[in-house]
């Protein structure tokens, strides 16, 4: 069964302010009826260059929830395995939040448009601009 790294998103519950890594259950279903074993990126672990080296992923997935302009963690995190999915030639693939980071990453901008939630959006690539 192929592998496949998620991230997470990062979310702070309750009156302590706990910080939570969250990831949507309709994915981890989708995933398995896709014949997909799931394999979650923690957001503070220390060491994920051992990690993700150790787990050997056949994809990866930037997931949805949250600003893909907050700098923190995740977005680091992020960044990182878009080079490392670059490097390693594995396919990645952002849901959301997680299109919008590789967006950024390439350079590319993002504006609010109304109504967005839960809607089918296009893309549109410059024909003449490859991208590596």
């Amino acid at each position: 069964m192929k592998k496949v790294l998620i991230t997470q998103r990062i979310d702070k519950i309750g009156s302590f302010n706990e910080e939570r890594d969250n990831l949507d259950v309709n994915l981890i279903k989708f995933l398995e009826k896709v014949r997909l074993m799931p394999i979650l990126l923690p957001n503070r672990y220390l060491d994920q260059k051992t990690y993700i080296k150790k787990i050997k992923p056949d994809g990866i997935i930037l997931s949805g929830g949250g600003d893909p302009l907050k700098k923190d963690q995740r977005r680091k995190n992020e960044i990182n395995l878009i080079k490392y999915s670059i490097t390693k030639n594995i396919p990645l693939i952002g849901i959301c939040r997680g299109a919008q980071v590789i967006n950024l990453f390439y350079g590319g901008q993002i504006k609010k448009v109304k109504g967005h939630v839960r809607k089918f959006h296009k893309i549109k690539l410059d024909k003449g601009k490859k991208i590596k």
